[in-house]
């Protein structure tokens, strides 16, 4: 999967799908994959759901992104986008 890309859980954050977000973190989701410009705390936040984001801290989920390093370019960025 690339890592722009929306994983199953990414996308039940999303649209705000409690239950989904429940059972996929039960089910051994990774609760701190990450695209290049989001994770799933940072997601929640942006979008309202305030339980999601509650229910993923929970299970060790973070809203810092940390570092990037892109090896196609083979720069290095590094980025927190604590709100």
């Amino acid at each position: 999967m690339a890592a722009d890309q929306f994983d199953p859980l990414l996308s039940a954050v999303d649209y705000g799908q409690e239950e989904i977000v429940a059972l996929l973190i039960s089910r051994g989701a990774n609760v701190r994959r990450r695209t290049r410009q989001t994770n799933a705390v940072l997601l929640a936040k942006e979008k309202g759901h305030l339980s999601i984001e509650k229910m993923l801290k929970e299970a060790g989920a973070t809203d810092t992104m940390g570092l990037w390093f892109n090896v196609k370019h083979r720069t290095r960025k590094f980025f927190s986008l604590k709100g």
